[in-house]
């Protein structure tokens, strides 16, 4: 299985608990799909070098970064199972 990189885009205003559960969430889906989640790194708050523009305004920062060894085929299904738990 090949590496892949999973990056987590948050507003800036969304609570440590909330984060810490995501988290939790993408490694038992990648898990439950025989897939492991190899490297975890938080890169802090970054600027990014343009705004990703919600209904709520404009979000400048970029929070955390996951190693994932995947089966390329399982990223439709993760996709798919995060779009609709929203």
């Amino acid at each position: 299985m090949p590496l892949y990189d999973c990056m987590l885009l948050l507003k800036p205003t969304v609570p440590k608990e909330a984060l810490f559960d995501l988290i939790a969430r993408v490694g038992k889906h990648v898990y439950r799909r025989n897939g492991v989640v190899t490297d975890l790194k938080s890169l802090g708050t970054v600027q990014l070098g343009y705004g990703i523009r919600k209904l709520d305004g404009r979000h400048y920062q970029l929070l955390l970064q996951f190693v994932l060894l995947y089966q390329r085929e399982m990223w439709k299904v993760i996709g798919r199972d995060f779009a609709m738990s929203k």
